[in-house]
């Protein structure tokens, strides 16, 4: 597990002989709202079965989005992780068995 989730993870930057984020995790920091953005209207455009996946610890993404969602697509499928952040890495078994379980369950509709 731990070398799928380096090789994911992290990338060799052979000039400077160290191993570097493959994204920014400051990424959050760049990103200055001064409120808060509203995509219902397009949210409101997907006509297709949708799985949300949270992480329970997310500062960026509040439940709250999630009830808004769940008003327009009432069939929506969410899902938190417990001890993810924003963005769970979908590499742990738990995780993964969810995933597979949901996308069959939609192949079989």
């Amino acid at each position: 597990m731990w070398d799928h989730l380096t090789k994911y993870t992290f990338n060799f930057n052979a000039d400077t002989n160290k191993y570097v984020f493959h994204y920014d995790p400051a990424i959050r920091k760049s990103i200055n709202f001064t409120q808060d953005i509203v995509i219902t209207p397009l949210w409101e455009l997907v006509k297709c079965k949708v799985l949300v996946v949270r992480g329970k610890d997310s500062d960026i993404f509040p439940l709250e989005a999630v009830e808004i969602m769940k008003k327009t697509s009432p069939d929506l499928d969410f899902i938190e992780f417990e001890d993810a952040g924003h963005a769970p890495s979908l590499m742990v078994d738990h995780q993964i068995q969810y995933l597979t379980n949901w996308l069959n369950k939609q192949r079989n509709l």
